[in-house]
């Protein structure tokens, strides 16, 4: 039984190799070292045909009309006859897959009649069929082949959403999404891939990968409960959406000592009612645990804090919060090494701009912005520290000035089809350094990264 079932196989590919019309086989009689033409050998000793579960022949060596389609995973029956074949003939098929880089190899002899098959997997092939007779060159037919995907069996209810899950990565903001068990019970057409939606916004945020494969320490500022999504795919490109209700555990961190921008979403209007990006959303993006998210500068009495972010998704764009502040003064000399404080009791809010994620379904970003803002609970620091003399044929000294600004806003946001408030705290640092040319400043911050 067990060879039986290896030649059902081996007949199922060569079907396949049917897929090429019998006017572009080629025969051939082989000798040690050597390779003839023999046009004969086998073509017209030998025919194959292929038929359905039904009798109706899908393909036969004798049609010059004829073309084979096969699905996966149906029943085929392969009729292999001849006349005049010579006494004690025997038959090998020997294939290789070609569509993939280590695809499988076939070997096995084929019996004169009809065998049942079911063709394993798609995928394309070259097919040997070799025929071996004592005292004569062995002569070969050779094919080319494609099998299909079946009529796809997957379905949704097939996948097990509640498998889906979280973890806290190694960092702030960062967590481990698992599929495992998703597609235990799958009745589509394996492997299986999936693409994560971890920020729950209903937009694909990564590639696919193997859904055994947890997404290791991913970054979300879209954090609290969220509808986390995963699309599934099967081998047959048949994809559906599910998603599961997960918390995305946060804490904000404290001001001042920290770098952040905390913000939640309320009072939405239009699409910021509806899209998930937006409605009632707590964002949190932070560079706690050293993960480089937001940006700070500060200088001519101005401070910017700023995250930008893209997923690293071909047709992603870059998102997130943008706080530009005004009004702030100082009497910070860097060359002399001076200057203690920072006044923000009359700075205010010059803008605000909030924009959502684009990326890979291409589900356009969605941007706000406010020019009427509150600030309060404003503060700022900053730490001066004397540095070391230029060196000869400069002036001024290596002083560099640490400052710090945060506050808690509240704006009005409007945007092309909606409007919401957007209420939250920011905190952050800049580094202000001496240039060594007779004073000035210079810029510094922390640079941003994209994950």
């Amino acid at each position: 039984m067990k060879k039986s079932a290896a030649v059902l196989t081996v007949l199922a590919v060569l079907s396949l190799a049917a897929c090429t019309k019998s006017d572009n086989s080629s025969d051939t009689a082989q000798s040690t070292g050597s390779s003839t033409s023999s046009s004969t050998a086998l073509m017209g000793k030998v025919s194959l045909t292929v038929k359905d579960s039904g009798g109706n022949t899908v393909y036969s060596d004798t049609d010059v009309n004829s073309s084979l389609v096969l699905k996966a995973g149906e029943t085929y029956t392969v009729v292999l006859e001849g006349t005049n074949i010579p006494a004690g003939a025997t038959f090998t098929l020997q294939g290789t897959q070609t569509n993939l880089v280590s695809g499988q190899t076939l070997s096995t002899p084929l019996q004169v009649g009809s065998t049942n098959f079911i063709v394993p997997v798609q995928g394309d092939y070259t097919l040997k069929l070799i025929m071996s007779s004592p005292g004569q060159e062995d002569s070969s037919r050779f094919y080319q082949a494609e099998v299909t995907c079946p009529n796809s069996t997957f379905t949704k209810s097939s996948l097990n959403a509640a498998a889906i899950s979280v973890a806290a990565g190694a960092g702030s903001n960062l967590y481990n999404f698992s599929a495992a068990g998703v597609t235990a019970g799958a009745n589509g057409t394996p492997p299986y891939t999936c693409a994560w939606d971890p920020t729950g916004t209903g937009i694909v945020d990564t590639g696919y990968s193997d859904c055994a494969q947890t997404l290791q320490n991913f970054y979300s500022n879209n954090v609290s409960t969220r509808n986390v999504g995963l699309i599934v795919k099967d081998s047959c490109n048949t994809t559906y959406a599910i998603s599961k209700s997960l918390n995305l555990a946060y804490t904000e961190p404290s001001m001042p000592g920290n770098v952040f921008i905390f913000g939640q979403t309320s009072n939405g209007t239009g699409v910021a009612a509806t899209d998930s990006r937006v409605s009632n959303l707590d964002y949190l993006a932070t560079n706690s645990g050293g993960n480089n998210i937001v940006q700070p500068s500060y200088g001519g009495g101005k401070f910017d804090i700023y995250s930008q972010m893209d997923y690293n998704m071909s047709s992603s764009v870059k998102f997130g919060i943008n706080i530009q502040l005004e009004g702030i003064t100082d009497n910070i000399n860097l060359s002399a090494g001076t200057g203690t404080t920072v006044d923000v009791s009359n700075a205010t809010i010059k803008s605000l701009a909030f924009t959502t994620d684009q990326a890979g379904d291409q589900a356009p970003p969605l941007s706000f912005g406010s020019s009427s803002c509150t600030l309060s609970n404003q503060g700022a620091k900053v730490q001066v520290v004397a540095g070391q003399p230029c060196s000869a044929g400069t002036s001024g000294d290596n002083n560099k000035a640490t400052v710090e600004v945060f506050g808690h806003y509240k704006c009005n946001m409007t945007g092309p089809a909606g409007t919401m408030t957007l209420e939250g705290d920011f905190d952050g640092f800049d580094d202000l350094v001496d240039n060594c040319t007779g004073g000035g400043g210079g810029g510094g911050g922390i640079v941003p990264i994209t994950k």
